[in-house]
């Protein structure tokens, strides 16, 4: 009587196995209880029959290390075995937190995830039939997409003086004393804006398995599909903010004769002085160490303070850096000596049990044969005893007559 098929899981540090034990196992009778063991849980799987191993239904154990130990493998029919990582899910694209406050920083866009990786597969068997049925597919999954950069909030604009604060009548009043005087105040530079957050860079590919089948002790080729998961898309960076506006300029040009000149009552020009003739209309003397010019003031719109450039502003992906969640881990490697040593174990105990069992078929029927023979005598029938009518025969004497019974 053959021991059932048993499963227990097996805790060694961090690895965790399920491991399955019997003489004959049939794949699709125990197949729940397989995904039952091993749902989110379990990534190795190590099944181990003494005598047969029936494979007649599709395999799929996402991302999970299978080894298979058996004397002997049947392979029924067309079978898929796949052990290839899952996708990473790709969320709708999300885009990095802007800049709220004036100049604040846009958010860096956060990094896709990466793709599992497919699982490992080993078969390590005395005799196989219907290897040709068998496939195998070890891809990695994709990786998803990175998120966009949040935008950089603009720089706080500068500021200028109030022009009748600066410019009251007793001031001016003073300034046309003895000669003319030309007053010139200017505004404040804008502060800088925000940088861009930074694109999330996609997720890796998940990595492709590996592979070994021994036959008999000889390393077999099978139809199989491995490759590599895709990557995920880069996030775009954000733009950079916008620095503030220069603070307005105020100025007067007060003259000895005629009315004075104002400027940036607006509050919305900055004021530029301008080499000019003499004769200009609006021109002032300025002298300087003992030299004279004549300049005049030109009013300008307001531009943007130059304090800061962050670059020219392009689409281009310009992270480098990863985080851990893109990148992607391989499946822990199996150890394929150690697996030969187990399996030589495990099958040279099964070829042996084989052949005590052979032999010990063969004295059974060496003595059903001893204990067999043909009985040359001939069977005993007792005989029936005839019923014969009573009848008279003749009267030999008076009074007397003979009956034949």
């Amino acid at each position: 009587m053959f021991k059932p098929t048993t499963m227990i899981v097996d805790c060694d540090g961090l690895r965790v196995t399920l491991k399955v034990s019997g003489y004959k196992i049939v794949l699709s009778l125990i197949y729940d209880d397989l995904i039952r063991f091993s749902r989110n849980i379990l990534k190795h799987i190590e099944i181990i029959a003494k005598s047969e191993l029936i494979l007649d239904r599709n395999i799929h154990f996402p991302g999970t290390n299978l080894v298979i130990i058996a004397n002997k493998v049947v392979i029924t029919h067309s079978i898929e075995c796949n052990l290839s990582g899952k996708n990473a899910v790709n969320e709708m694209k999300k885009k990095a937190a802007n800049g709220e406050k004036l100049g604040e920083n846009g958010s860096n866009g956060e990094d896709g995830i990466a793709g599992e990786s497919s699982g490992n597969f080993s078969l390590i068997v005395n005799e196989a039939d219907g290897l040709n049925n068998f496939k195998l597919i070890l891809n990695g999954g994709n990786g998803s997409c990175g998120h966009d950069g949040g935008n950089g909030a603009d720089g706080e604009n500068g500021i200028g003086e109030n022009f009748d604060d600066v410019f009251n009548m007793k001031h001016t009043h003073l300034t046309r004393l003895k000669s003319a005087g030309h007053i010139l105040t200017l505004g404040s530079d804008g502060k800088p804006g925000g940088k861009r957050g930074e694109n999330g860079v996609g997720g890796d590919g998940g990595k492709k398995g590996k592979y070994f089948v021994y036959i008999d002790g000889k390393e077999e080729r099978i139809n199989f599909a491995i490759k590599d998961g895709t990557k995920g898309d880069d996030g775009l960076p954000g733009k950079h903010g916008k620095n503030g506006y220069e603070g307005w300029d105020i100025a007067i040009s007060n003259k000895t004769w005629g009315p004075r000149q104002e400027f940036g009552k607006s509050k919305k020009v900055k004021l530029e002085l301008k080499e000019c003739d003499s004769k200009d209309e609006g021109a002032i003397c300025v002298k300087d160490k003992g030299n004279q010019r004549y300049v005049k003031i030109v009013p300008l719109p307001l531009k943007r303070s130059p304090l800061v450039n962050y670059g020219k502003q392009t689409n281009e992906n310009v992270k480098l850096e990863k985080s851990n969640q893109a990148n992607a881990v391989e499946a822990e490697a199996l150890d394929i000596e150690s697996l030969t040593q187990l399996s030589q174990q495990i099958l040279s105990s099964a070829k042996m049990k084989e052949e005590h069992e052979a032999v010990a078929e063969e004295n059974v029927i060496r003595l059903l044969e001893q204990l067999t023979y043909e009985d040359d005598e001939e069977e005993y029938v007792p005989k029936k005893q005839q019923c014969t009518m009573l009848c008279q025969i003749e009267k030999m004497s008076s009074n007397y007559f003979i009956y034949t019974v």
